[in-house]
Protein backbone atom coordinates (compact mmCIF):
# COMPACT_ATOMS: atom_id res chain seq x y z
CA UNK A 1 0.00 0.00 0.00
CA UNK A 2 2.95 2.02 0.70
CA UNK A 3 3.70 1.81 -3.18
CA UNK A 4 0.26 3.59 -4.23
CA UNK A 5 0.59 6.39 -1.24
CA UNK A 6 4.04 7.53 -2.99
CA UNK A 7 2.55 7.53 -6.34
CA UNK A 8 -0.23 9.24 -4.95
CA UNK A 9 2.52 12.53 -3.55
CA UNK A 10 4.29 12.52 -6.73
CA UNK A 11 1.23 13.27 -8.91
CA UNK A 12 0.19 16.01 -6.24
CA UNK A 13 3.76 17.27 -5.76
CA UNK A 14 4.49 17.12 -10.07
CA UNK A 15 0.80 18.61 -10.79
CA UNK A 16 -0.16 15.81 -12.76
CA UNK A 17 -2.83 15.87 -15.18
CA UNK A 18 -4.16 12.62 -14.40
CA UNK A 19 -7.48 10.57 -15.46
CA UNK A 20 -9.74 9.22 -12.76
CA UNK A 21 -12.65 6.83 -13.48
CA UNK A 22 -14.82 6.44 -10.79
CA UNK A 23 -18.31 4.03 -9.89
CA UNK A 24 -21.23 5.31 -7.42
CA UNK A 25 -24.74 3.51 -6.56
CA UNK A 26 -26.23 6.25 -7.58
CA UNK A 27 -24.70 8.09 -10.47
CA UNK A 28 -22.96 5.05 -12.24
CA UNK A 29 -19.66 4.87 -13.87
CA UNK A 30 -17.50 8.74 -14.78
CA UNK A 31 -14.46 9.72 -15.89
CA UNK A 32 -12.69 13.01 -14.77
CA UNK A 33 -9.38 14.67 -16.04
CA UNK A 34 -7.40 16.97 -13.95
CA UNK A 35 -4.93 17.56 -11.61
CA UNK A 36 -4.80 15.62 -7.48
CA UNK A 37 -5.19 18.33 -4.97
CA UNK A 38 -4.46 16.30 -1.53
CA UNK A 39 -4.49 13.00 -0.28
CA UNK A 40 -5.77 11.83 3.47
CA UNK A 41 -4.36 9.00 3.99
CA UNK A 42 -6.05 8.73 7.71
CA UNK A 43 -9.78 9.10 5.64
CA UNK A 44 -8.49 7.56 2.72
CA UNK A 45 -9.86 9.87 0.41
CA UNK A 46 -8.78 12.64 -2.18
CA UNK A 47 -9.64 16.01 -3.67
CA UNK A 48 -9.51 16.30 -7.35
CA UNK A 49 -9.96 19.30 -9.15
CA UNK A 50 -11.24 18.74 -12.74
CA UNK A 51 -9.49 21.39 -14.84
CA UNK A 52 -12.70 21.95 -17.87
CA UNK A 53 -15.17 22.34 -15.81
CA UNK A 54 -12.82 24.09 -12.90
CA UNK A 55 -14.89 22.06 -10.45
CA UNK A 56 -13.64 20.60 -6.73
CA UNK A 57 -14.41 17.14 -6.20
CA UNK A 58 -14.14 14.88 -2.71
CA UNK A 59 -13.33 11.23 -3.24
CA UNK A 60 -13.02 8.22 -1.38
CA UNK A 61 -10.55 5.50 -2.60
CA UNK A 62 -13.12 2.80 -2.51
CA UNK A 63 -15.18 4.65 -5.27
CA UNK A 64 -12.37 4.95 -7.87
CA UNK A 65 -11.51 2.30 -10.22
CA UNK A 66 -8.99 3.82 -11.75
CA UNK A 67 -6.19 6.47 -11.47
CA UNK A 68 -3.61 7.04 -14.13
CA UNK A 69 -1.30 9.84 -15.36
CA UNK A 70 -3.29 11.42 -18.71
CA UNK A 71 -0.77 10.30 -21.83
CA UNK A 72 0.74 13.16 -24.00
CA UNK A 73 -0.23 12.99 -27.62
CA UNK A 74 2.42 13.88 -29.55
CA UNK A 75 2.95 13.28 -33.50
Amino acid sequence: MSKYHSLLYKWIDGNHLLKIKTHQDVQGKKQFIGRLIKYDVLKQTIIFYEDDHKEVFHFSLSEIELIEPVKNERP
